[in-house]
C-alpha cells in the first residue's frame, strides 16, 4: 500500500528561522554589564574624581590639627567614591582623645569630618583618664588636665568606680566635702580620701548606704567630741563607727 504525502516537500524545504529578538536582548544585556564594569572602574579611581576639599570641625583642644590631617590625607588619596569611610573612622578613633567622629561626602569633591574630643572626668589609676561614660582612654600623660579626682581600681570596674564617686560625691556635697581620691581594692573595700586630707574607709556591703547613714549621724558625732577635727572614719563595722580625732 502506497501512503503519499502532499506537504512533503514544503516541510523538506522549510529553513530554520533565526531569533533575532534574542541576540538583540543578549547584545543590549552586554552592553548594560560592560556598562556597569567601566562606570564602576571610572568611579573609583581617584584621578577621576579626586577629593579636593576636606573640611575638619573639631575643638582642637588636646587633638592636634597635624596629626588628624595626616590620618585623613591618607585616605582621601583614594578619591571621592573609592574612600573607606569606614576604615577612616576606625582609625580616627584610635587616636586617644577622639570621643566621636562623623564623615559625610558633599559632592563633587568634599568630605567633611566632625570630631569630638574626649572628657576627662577623671585620672585612672595614675596611668590613664576616665570619659564621661566611666571608659578608659589613655593619651600621653603630659596632655593630662589637672585637679582631676583620682580614681584607683581594676580596669574592669573602671565604670562602678566612677558611678559610686558621683553618687559619693553628691552626698557628702551636703557637708561641703569634696573627694579627691577614692579606690575600690580587690576585696571590694572603698577608701576615700577628701581634699583636706581626712579618710573614710567603707565595707563592700551597701557603701552608699552606709556612707548616708555616717552624714546623717555626722552632726551628732562631732557634737560629742569636744575637738571637732577628725583624721579617720571607719565604716567597715556593722554597728558602730570607729573614728580617729586629730588631737
Amino acid at each position: 500500500m502506497l501512503f503519499k504525502f502532499k506537504n512533503h516537500a514544503r516541510f523538506r524545504n522549510r529553513e530554520p528561522i533565526f531569533n533575532w529578538r534574542f541576540v538583540v536582548w543578549l547584545f543590549l544585556l552586554a552592553m548594560i554589564v560592560c556598562g556597569f564594569i567601566w562606570g564602576g572602574i571610572t568611579l573609583k579611581s581617584p584621578d577621576n574624581f579626586p577629593i579636593e576639599k576636606i573640611k575638619i570641625v573639631a575643638p582642637y583642644q588636646h587633638v592636634e590639627p597635624k596629626v588628624l590631617q595626616e590620618v585623613i590625607s591618607a585616605f582621601a588619596m583614594r578619591g571621592f567614591f573609592n574612600l573607606d569611610v569606614v576604615s577612616l573612622k576606625q582609625r580616627l578613633l584610635m587616636i586617644p582623645w577622639v570621643y566621636a567622629v562623623e564623615i559625610k561626602r558633599e559632592w563633587p569633591d568634599t568630605i567633611m569630618i566632625i570630631v569630638w574630643e574626649q572628657n576627662a572626668v577623671a585620672e585612672w589609676n595614675r596611668e590613664a583618664l576616665l570619659n564621661q561614660d566611666g571608659k578608659i582612654f589613655r593619651p600621653e600623660h603630659k596632655t593630662f588636665p589637672n585637679k582631676l579626682p583620682q580614681l584607683f581600681g581594676e580596669d574592669v570596674n573602671a565604670f562602678q568606680v566612677w558611678r559610686n564617686y558621683q553618687n559619693m560625691q553628691l552626698s557628702l556635697s551636703s557637708l561641703h566635702f569634696n573627694i579627691s581620691q577614692l579606690s575600690l581594692d580587690a576585696q571590694g573595700f572603698w577608701h576615700i580620701t577628701l581634699g583636706t586630707g581626712e579618710e573614710l574607709f567603707i565595707g563592700y556591703a551597701s557603701p552608699l548606704s552606709r556612707l548616708q547613714d555616717f552624714i546623717a549621724a555626722y552632726p551628732k558625732i562631732i557634737a560629742s567630741h569636744p575637738d571637732p577635727n577628725w583624721v579617720r572614719v571607719d565604716l567597715r563595722y556593722e554597728d558602730g563607727v570607729a573614728i580617729k580625732w586629730k588631737n
